[in-house]
C-alpha cells in the first residue's frame, strides 16, 4: 500500500487455548445424536456444508430442547439480522450455519465451534475455528468426520470450475444473442446448459469467461431492469399510462417496429419485444420518484402488459469479443481444478494426523521445535506420528504400475471406482460396456479389492501422479458430467519408472502388496533365473524402445512360461503362456535370440 510509517502486528498461526478434536462418525444420524453434548459449552457455532444439512442439525438440536436458530443465505435479511444480533448480545447461546455466518463477527466468548461437514480446505477450518476463543480462554474444535463428506466438497468445487464444454456452450448461447451487453437471469442462463449444470453453474462459467478476457461483469449498480412487452396494448392515462408511453418512446428510439402509434390510440408494443430500463433514469426523466416509477412497473406486470424483472434479478455481461471462436486455457483450467482437489485432500489427510496442530501449523509454513502439542485429541491418545511418504518398495511399485498402466490402457480420464473395477476383473454392466474385460489390464490386480484400489488412486492423486478433473459425456442421450482421475507428468513418468525420487503413503501393509504382486507367479523348477533375468534385460529394453510398460511387451507369467519351455521357433513361442499372435510377431524374435544366446553361454 505505500504506507512507510505504519505499525506493523504480526502473529503466528498457533492458538494454544484451542482443543482441536476429530470424531469418526458413520453418517448423519450419528451426528445428530452428538451433536446435542457437544454444543453444551456454549456460546457455540455449528458449521454445515450446505443449507439442508443446517436445517437438519438445527430440527436435532430443537428436538434436545437445546435454544438454538439457523443463519443461511437462503433465509431473509431481517431474520438473518435478528439471529446474529442475538447471538452477539448472548440471548442465543448456539447458531447452526454455513460458511455465511462469522464474516466480521466478533465474540470473544464462543467456547465451541463444530463442523457438522467436512469443510474444503484448511485454509476455510481454520479460519473458521479461529472465531472460537478469542479472549484466550480455552474453547474447543470438534470436527465430525466421515470421508464420504468430501463427496459434498467435490461437487463445489465441479461447480466453481465447470468442465471446458460448459464454458463454451454459454459463450455461445451469449455471443448468438445479438446484443451487447446481454442481460438476463442465471435461470435463464441454465437453459442452454447441461441438465445437471444449473444456475450456480451459470456463475462458475461466467467467471471463467472473465477471467479469461471474453466479458466483463457488470455490477448491479449498473444493471437495468429488463422489460418485456406482451404484446397487449397498454394504458395512456393515470402514472401507468405515463410510465407505459416512456417504455413504448425508449422501444421506437431503438428501432422497434409497431413501437410508435398515431396520436391519442394505445401504444401496441410488438410481442416479446425487451429493452433494457434503469428506473433512477425513468424517474429522474418523468420527474418522479424511483418508488412511482417501480409501482407502476409492477401494476402493468400484474395487468400482463410487460413482464418486469429488477435489476437485482438479471445478471449483466459485456462481450469483448463478439463473434469470434472461443479459446480457452484448458490446462490452466485443470490445475486450478487440481489445487482445490489437493487442498481438499489435505483437508482429509488432517483426520490421519498424529497431531492436529502440529498438522495444521507445518501446513501454512510454521517451523515447530516440538513434534507433538500434547493437548489436542490425537497427542492424547498417543496415536503414532505418520511418517512423510516414502519410496516405493518393488512390490507397491509394481501394483501402483499396474493401476496406473491400466488407466492408460482405459484410453481416457474415468473415476476411481471405474479403474478399480477394471484393474480387479469385474464384469458389471458398467465395464462391459465399454468392452474393457478385453484389455490386457483387466483383472490384473483381482488379488486386491476395489476399496483397496480406490485408496491407491486417492494417495496418487496426492502425490501429484493423477490429478482429479470432470469429463461431460453421452450417456443414454443426456450429457452428464463426471469426476475422473487424469494422469499428470509425474504419473507418465512413475508409470514408465523414470520418476527415480517418486515417493508417496503406500496404503496397503506389506504382506498385502507382497501378495497382490507376486500371485500367480510362482517359478517352475526348470527355471533357469539366470535366464530369466536375461528376459527381462530383453523385456525392459524392448518397452523403453515403445515407451510403453514392460507388461505390455510380456508380463511376467509369461517370462516365467517362456524360461521355463525355452522355445526354438515362433511355433513353440505361441505355445507360450500369454504370447498370442500379435505378441510373438512384435517381439518373438528378440526372445527367441536372448534364449540362443544365453543357451550358447
Amino acid at each position: 500500500l505505500g504506507i512507510d510509517a505504519c505499525r506493523r502486528f504480526v502473529r503466528g498461526f498457533d492458538r494454544t487455548n484451542l482443543d482441536l478434536q476429530v470424531l469418526p462418525v458413520s453418517g448423519p444420524r450419528d451426528k445428530d445424536q452428538l451433536l446435542p453434548g457437544l454444543v453444551a459449552q456454549a456460546p457455540a457455532l455449528v458449521y454445515c456444508a450446505t443449507r439442508k444439512n443446517v436445517d437438519r442439525a438445527t430440527l436435532a438440536l430443537q428436538a434436545a430442547g437445546i435454544s438454538c436458530a439457523a443463519y443461511h443465505g437462503g433465509m431473509d435479511l431481517p431474520d438473518r439480522t435478528r439471529v446474529q444480533d442475538d447471538f452477539m448480545a448472548g440471548k442465543l447461546p448456539v447458531v447452526l450455519a454455513t460458511n455465511a455466518f462469522g464474516m466480521g463477527v466478533d465474540k470473544s466468548d464462543v467456547r465451541t465451534i463444530v463442523h457438522y461437514d467436512l469443510p474444503g480446505t484448511i485454509e476455510a477450518y481454520y479460519q473458521e475455528i479461529g472465531r472460537a476463543g478469542r479472549d484466550g480462554k480455552p474453547s474447543r474444535a470438534v470436527l465430525l468426520f466421515r470421508v464420504e463428506d468430501r463427496r459434498t466438497q467435490e461437487f463445489f468445487i465441479d461447480l466453481a470450475h465447470p468442465p471446458a464444454a460448459w464454458v463454451r456452450t454459454l459463450w455461445e448461447a451469449l455471443d448468438a444473442r445479438g446484443q451487447n451487453p446481454v442481460f438476463a437471469s442465471h435461470e435463464e442462463l441454465a437453459r442452454s446448459l447441461p441438465d445437471e449444470a444449473g444456475e450456480r453453474a451459470v456463475g462458475s462459467c461466467l467467471a471463467v469467461l472473465q477471467r479469461e478476457g471474453w466479458l466483463r461483469r457488470i455490477a448491479p449498480t449498473e444493471r437495468p431492469g429488463i422489460v418485456t412487452f406482451t404484446g397487449m396494448a397498454g394504458e395512456t392515462q393515470g402514472l401507468r399510462g405515463k410510465i407505459f408511453v416512456h417504455l413504448c418512446g425508449l422501444l421506437a428510439r431503438e428501432g422497434h417496429p409497431g413501437a410508435s402509434t398515431p396520436a391519442g390510440l394505445p401504444p401496441v408494443p410488438p410481442r416479446d419485444a425487451t429493452i433494457g430500463v434503469w428506473p433512477d433514469r425513468v424517474a429522474e426523466e418523468l420527474d418522479l420518484s424511483r418508488e412511482q416509477v417501480t409501482a407502476a412497473l409492477r401494476g402493468l406486470e400484474e395487468r400482463k402488459v410487460l413482464d418486469y424483472a429488477a435489476p437485482e434479478r438479471a445478471g449483466g455481461v459485456e462481450i469483448l469479443r463478439p463473434g469470434e471462436m472461443l479459446t480457452l486455457d484448458e490446462p490452466a483450467m485443470r490445475a486450478r481444478r487440481a489445487r482445490e482437489n489437493l487442498k481438499l485432500q489435505r483437508m482429509v489427510d488432517y483426520a490421519a494426523a498424529a497431531c492436529r496442530r502440529r498438522y495444521v501449523l507445518q501446513y501454512f509454513g510454521d517451523t515447530l521445535p516440538w513434534e507433538r502439542c500434547g493437548a489436542c485429541d490425537a497427542c492424547r491418545e498417543g496415536r503414532p506420528l505418520e511418517a512423510g511418504p516414502l519410496p516405493l518398495a518393488p512390490d507397491e511399485e509394481t501394483i501402483v504400475r499396474k493401476v496406473l498402466s491400466c488407466l492408460a490402457r482405459m484410453g481416457q480420464p474415468f473415476s476411481p471406482a471405474m479403474v478399480a473395477r477394471v484393474v480387479t476383473g469385474s464384469r458389471e454392466e458398467s465395464v462391459t460396456a465399454w468392452k474393457f474385460e478385453r484389455l490386457s489390464t483387466f483383472g490384473i490386480l483381482s488379488q486386491l479389492s476395489q476399496k483397496d484400489v480406490e485408496l491407491i488412486v486417492g494417495e496418487l492423486v496426492r502425490a501429484g501422479a493423477l490429478a482429479r478433473d470432470t469429463v461431460t459425456r453421452d450417456v443414454g442421450g443426456q450429457q452428464r458430467t463426471f469426476a475422473v482421475v487424469d494422469f499428470t507428468p509425474l504419473g507418465q513418468d512413475v508409470m514408465f519408472q523414470r520418476a527415480e525420487s517418486f515417493a508417496m503413503h503406500f496404503p496397503l501393509g506389506k504382506p498385502a502388496a507382497q501378495r497382490a504382486s507376486t500371485a500367480g507367479r510362482t517359478l517352475p523348477s526348470a527355471v533357469s533365473s539366470d535366464l530369466l533375468v536375461h528376459l527381462r534385460e530383453v523385456r525392459t529394453r524392448l518397452a523403453r524402445a515403445e515407451d510403453v510398460p514392460a507388461y505390455v511387451i510380456a508380463p511376467n507369467r509369461t517370462l516365467d512360461d517362456m524360461a521355463a519351455q525355452r522355445p526354438a521357433s515362433k511355433t513353440a513361442m505361441l505355445g507360450v503362456h500369454g504370447m498370442g499372435p500379435e505378441r510373438a510377431r512384435k517381439y518373438a524374435d528378440a526372445f527367441l535370440e536372448a534364449i540362443r544366446g544365453w543357451e550358447r553361454g
